[in-house]
């Protein structure tokens, strides 16, 4: 079975077909800038990548743990300045690969993920619009 990727960031899409994984959809559309950037680190060991608003929470996972930085420290993509469209995040402490995962649907993928030992960790960045079904 392939990996499954539900957004692109910075043309990333070229070449993960390739690599074995398959594209599941569209999550949310980003705006092509705001005053909230939002980060992309990369965890070598366990090869997870980690989105992140918070620059003191980035600069920590860098500096303290070992990840680095994708983009050379610059923004993945930017939040909207808006709470219309929510992406919400969760951690499964169950696993060591693929322990976060982004949703901007709360009620059939937040909760019911919470309901089987996700983590809920609320609201990290807000999408611009989400795509048309």
């Amino acid at each position: 079975m392939a990996d499954a990727y539900r957004f692109v960031v910075g043309g990333a899409q070229v070449g993960l077909e390739d690599a074995g994984w398959a594209f599941e959809q569209v999550g949310w559309l980003a705006p092509e800038a705001s005053s909230t950037p939002v980060y992309r680190l990369y965890n070598p060991w366990s090869h997870d990548h980690y989105y992140t608003a918070d620059r003191e929470e980035a600069d920590g996972l860098v500096s303290e743990h070992g990840w680095e930085w994708d983009f050379d420290g610059e923004p993945a993509f930017y939040s909207a300045e808006t709470s219309d469209h929510p992406v919400y995040q969760l951690f499964n402490p169950h696993e060591t690969v693929g322990t976060h995962h982004w949703t901007t649907d709360h009620a059939d993928e937040y909760l019911p993920l919470i309901g089987i030992g996700w983590q809920g960790e609320d609201a990290k960045f807000y999408a611009a619009a989400l795509p048309e079904a």
